[in-house]
């Protein structure tokens, strides 16, 4: 993953304009629920097709949380400061992995168009296609559209994924690069994905571990686990054979062989689909620690599967990593409705240039508290950069206090408030991402900008 280096951009308040509001009381909110995907399953292994909190306990660090919700798959928004719909967001990343040869990525990807022609199809997914030999390299974007993510699938499959060739020292190489893939989709809200396309299980390490799993794997899925990402592979040892498996840290079960070689990422996606997301109130608050996790059904008759990790990141920490791995991933995910305008300095001096980011906030979007002479909103700001492909730098988090005075409250629906960044970075295409929280709403917007039209979809790259 890129390196992280510190920036301190002069931030200037241009307007506070404060206005648009939806003016009514709010007590102290409460703790927000912290959510983790739960498989449920009945006796003869299909989808629970209930689930309530009563049916499922929750244990961290041995010690039972209450547990406050289970959201289907099918779940939708309630009322507009609801998350609910926005939990079941899916993110999915495909990785490719470059060892394969054209005929093995063609029979493991054979159904890949309609499979996720249907995940999105529903409100919030996206998809993400990237490889692997020595990195991950992203090949398309995280986006909503199915012909961009066809083309960078037919790519793939015509043989950019790799020379067909492995080395210890590849192999090793790349075990750099799929764990932090998978770490920086920890930070985006909803639920995430990985499957990793492979010519075969055994084929990603030399020796599998005594429970049959390679040991890129195993360490893909031990990071996957701590970021409550699910992580699947998808292999083939030569047509008609193919086989997915979810991939689990404790390497239970192993590959399930598939009839149709097609049906592969189309069961991944059923399973995807019949998750639950349950959540519960964990005895840690933001401590920065990995937690222990144990989810088991109170309900006779079905059977329960779930990460084992539960890693407390501060909400502060988490906004700031979502916002950096934006830039990388393309990720978007913005209803606050905030714009960014860019301005660049056009004469840089040693190669630099200094770069104007307005973001700009319809206050419309956003819930006020009301006051004894004005009605109040409460917003942080984080923004990160990026040079080209250079590495991401990110900008301390800003406290952007909004106040309306009571005799504008009715005229304040039209009008917004703007804060600026000034950020230095080398001269060139650059990439802004700036994640707004509204802190009394609870919602929060990211969205990204650059200075110039991208070269090239595929050239993402992760370090």
């Amino acid at each position: 993953m890129n390196q992280l280096r510190a920036l301190s951009p002069a931030l200037v308040l241009t307007a506070v304009t404060a206005v648009g509001l939806e003016a009514s009381g709010q007590a102290p909110a409460a703790p927000d629920p912290v959510y983790v995907d739960v498989f449920a399953a009945d006796g003869t292994g299909r989808p629970v097709p209930a689930l309530r909190p009563d049916d499922v306990e929750v244990l961290q660090d041995g010690a039972a949380v209450p547990v406050v919700a289970c959201v289907a798959s099918g779940a939708s928004r309630r009322g507009k400061a609801s998350e609910v719909s926005r939990l079941r967001q899916l993110q999915v990343v495909v990785f490719v992995d470059d060892a394969t040869t054209p005929a093995q990525r063609a029979a493991a990807l054979a159904g890949a168009d309609a499979a996720l022609r249907e995940l999105l199809a529903r409100p919030g997914s996206r998809v993400l296609v990237a490889s692997g030999g020595a990195g991950a390299a992203i090949r398309q974007r995280l986006t909503t559209d199915p012909a961009q993510i066809s083309r960078a699938l037919a790519a793939l499959e015509r043989g950019a994924g790799g020379d067909g060739q492995r080395s210890t020292a590849r192999a090793g190489a790349e075990a750099e690069g799929l764990p932090a893939l998978v770490e920086s989709l920890r930070a985006l809200p909803g639920r995430t994905a990985v499957v990793v396309v492979t010519g075969s299980l055994a084929a990603l390490s030399g020796k599998p571990d005594p429970g049959g799993q390679p040991a890129l794997l195993r360490t893909a899925a031990e990071a996957a686990d701590a970021a409550g990402v699910a992580l699947y592979a998808i292999a083939t040892d030569g047509a008609p054979g193919v086989a997915a498996a979810r991939v689990t840290p404790q390497a239970s079960g192993g590959p399930v062989p598939l009839a149709d070689p097609g049906d592969a990422l189309a069961a991944v996606v059923r399973d995807l689909d019949a998750a639950w997301a349950v959540g519960f109130l964990p005895s840690s608050r933001g401590d920065g620690a990995r937690h222990r996790l144990d989810v088991r059904a109170k309900r006779e008759g079905i059977t329960l599967r779930a990460g084992s990790v539960f890693a407390d990141v501060p909400d502060d920490e988490r906004m700031a990593a979502r916002t950096a791995a934006a830039l990388l991933l393309g990720f978007e995910d913005n209803p606050l409705g905030i714009q960014l305008t860019l301005a660049s300095d056009q004469k840089p001096k040693d190669g630099m240039q200094v770069t104007s980011v307005l973001v700009t906030i319809p206050l419309a979007n956003l819930s006020f508290e009301p006051k004894t002479v004005s009605h109040d909103s409460d917003l942080t700001l984080w923004l990160a950069a990026r040079d080209g492909e250079g590495p991401v730098v990110r900008a301390p988090k800003v406290r952007f206090p909004v106040s309306v005075p009571n005799d504008r409250v009715l005229t304040a629906l039209t009008q917004t408030a703007s804060y600026e960044f000034k950020v230095p970075l080398k001269a060139g295409p650059c990439t802004f991402a700036v994640t707004v929280r509204d802190e009394i709403g609870r919602q929060s917007s990211t969205t990204i900008a650059t200075t110039a039209p991208a070269a090239d979809a595929a050239t993402g790259e992760m370090q």
